[in-house]
């Protein structure tokens, strides 16, 4: 049975040391690794960068209850300008998966920014991960076809705080600034109108506040 909490519940739990840093900072590094192989392909972490002797299938840690892998697709399309990424977190089999889309001319100098998004996505991504393990929520639920819903689910809101705050303190930036500058530039995953999408900065901002004071 699961135990359906409500928001103001989930503020209440919802604690930064869930996620270990050095989580999110040993799995950015494998996926930066195999990004700088400059290959297309399917990788499977932590797998594909173990050595032969050491290869495992699952990542552990202490300060992470989760033994979860990665699915990681590079594509290459040389007719974007911007990289894209987009993840989701399989509950089924505790697996993160993640597709980059990426300009191959353009992967070099781009690599500092892909970096960020990859703290962002893999700690939003381990946050549905422990979600599922506690059974916070019900997230077999069909998801909204309309973004400003879509963003703005109850399970989905701490996830995003986890994301963005990870990337705020990496680079020691504003939370309010990374918040705006990732749906600055994900305009083509949300798609949000002008005062839809302020309605749901606002109400990052205000779980935020509420949970963290700042």
């Amino acid at each position: 049975m699961k135990i359906i909490i409500t928001e103001s519940q989930y503020k209440q739990i919802l604690f930064e040391d869930r996620i270990g840093r050095s989580v999110v900072r040993q799995v950015v590094r494998d996926l930066t690794n195999i990004i700088k192989r400059n290959e297309e392909g399917n990788f499977y972490l932590p797998h594909d960068v173990l050595p032969e002797d050491k290869q495992v299938d699952f990542y552990e840690f202490d300060d992470f209850e989760v033994p979860f892998s990665v699915e990681f697709k590079v594509i290459y399309d040389e007719s974007i300008n911007r990289f894209l990424i987009n993840g989701a977190f399989s509950i089924e089999d505790d697996t993160i998966e993640i597709i980059l889309k990426v300009n191959p001319d353009s992967l070099k100098k781009q690599m500092y920014d892909i970096i960020g998004e990859l703290n962002i996505l893999v700690a939003h991504e381990l946050e549905h991960g422990l979600q599922g393990y506690y059974d916070e929520f019900d997230l077999d639920v069909e998801e909204p076809k309309k973004s400003k819903k879509y963003y703005v689910q109850p399970h989905e809101i701490p996830a995003q705080i986890q994301g963005f705050r990870r990337l705020a303190k990496l680079k020691n930036i504003p939370f309010e600034d990374v918040v705006r500058d990732w749906f600055d530039n994900n305009k083509t995953f949300h798609q949000l109108k002008p005062k839809q999408l302020e309605k749901v900065i606002q109400k990052l901002f205000e779980f935020n506040k509420d949970k963290y004071g700042k």
